[in-house]
């Protein structure tokens, strides 16, 4: 079993929604029970049963048609959404190396084996007070960046249902970390907008 969602925040979306993916034909049967709130309605709209009824828990999880047509859109359109993306974060990869150096930034690697899905470009900076100052630096030049999730060990439910002696290196990645902008709308020029400002920044 493996899922994709289709959230706002996603390469490929539709604002909310996802995918179930299974070659276990069992456990497609049972998705398309869950789906359909508990009932056997796609075996009645095959023509297995002659009427359908509950067969199973389960809630409405169909999309609605415009919401299908967005999706489809976007994944015709996979191949040029992927690449618009790829080129942002590997220019950003590329041309911030030497400065992440300097500065004691880390940036992501990608294994030879392995391939990077263009969804988020982030680094870690040396220190967590450095964070804000790099921020500040960069909103001040039109550009916005975001950190990413906090600790879960330290989230009201992660000190509620969590069992942690502490949880440093989780921590200080969550303290050190920021996104860089990504989006299919980036054109070359605001590319290196972003990266002409990241290299001006020193600690």
């Amino acid at each position: 079993m493996a899922t994709l969602s289709f959230h706002v925040t996603k390469n490929i979306q539709c604002g909310e929604g996802g995918a179930f993916l299974t070659r276990h034909e069992p456990l497609a049967e049972r998705a398309h029970i869950l789906r359909e709130k508990g009932t056997n309605r796609r075996a009645f709209l095959n023509g297995a049963v002659d009427k359908y009824t509950w067969v199973d828990i389960g809630s409405s999880f169909l999309a609605p048609d415009y919401v299908a047509a967005f999706l489809i859109a976007q994944l015709e359109d996979y191949e040029s959404i992927q690449t618009k993306r790829r080129f942002v974060w590997d220019s950003y990869a590329t041309q911030l190396v030497d400065w992440a150096g300097n500065v004691g930034a880390t940036l992501p690697t990608v294994p030879d084996y392995a391939q990077h899905t263009s969804h988020l470009f982030w680094l870690t900076l040396a220190k967590p007070e450095q964070r804000e100052n790099f921020m500040k630096f960069l909103h001040e030049r039109g550009i916005g960046t975001t950190f990413h999730y906090q600790s879960l060990a330290h989230s009201p439910a992660g000190k509620k249902f969590g069992w942690t002696d502490g949880t440093p290196i989780a921590d200080l990645v969550a303290d050190t970390l920021v996104r860089l902008p990504i989006s299919v709308e980036m054109t070359e020029s605001m590319v290196q907008q972003v990266v002409s400002a990241v290299l001006e920044w020193t600690p």
